[in-house]
């Protein structure tokens, strides 16, 4: 993510303060990777749990353009950090909790895992291109990033109004 950058280049944080900033942003993760669990494992599974947090990174990252001073640049890194890492602790779970044959399960996270690094190695460099597109501004890769999440959210929706359907069918057969 492009975050830091963002803070050096618009927000005009220094070094030491950049510094600070990752401090913060990583330290949200801690929370983040655990409240979210506890919450899946306890009361909603990890499908219910992880469709709010990604729509959460994804208003997130449409929020980041109204970002144009330091409280506001750490409030969004706060909230981002913490959904952001919920989603990549309950990503796995998810995945693990759709497989109906357990011994395919390490299968099923290898090949998720496999489409999921396609966009890891394209990501950065397309949000690179679309910042440099733009002036130094970081709008266009903020839509892009924002629209993309929100598309996968859909999905996920979708994707669980599936398994929902299915159950009713195994449940009235």
């Amino acid at each position: 993510m492009q975050v830091t950058v963002f803070g050096k280049q618009v927000i005009g944080l220094s070094p030491s303060d950049s510094l600070t900033f990752l401090i913060v942003f990583s330290a949200c993760g801690i929370p983040g990777r655990l409240i979210p669990a506890l919450l899946s494992d306890k009361f909603f599974g990890p499908f219910n749990t992880l469709i709010p947090l990604v729509a959460g990174v994804g208003i997130m990252i449409f929020g980041w353009i109204g970002v144009t001073d330091t409280a506001t640049f750490y409030a969004f890194s706060i909230t981002y950090g913490f959904c952001a890492n919920g989603v990549q602790t309950l990503f796995p779970a998810t995945i693990s909790s759709l497989v109906t044959d357990i011994t395919k399960m390490g299968t099923w996270v290898g090949m998720v895992f496999s489409i999921i690094s396609l966009a890891c190695l394209a990501g950065p460099p397309i949000a690179g291109a679309l910042i440099d597109i733009n002036g130094g501004k970081f709008l266009y890769a903020q839509l892009f990033g924002g629209s993309t999440i929100m598309l996968g959210t859909g999905i996920l929706v979708l994707a669980r109004l599936v398994q929902i359907k299915q159950l009713r069918q195994i449940i009235s057969e």
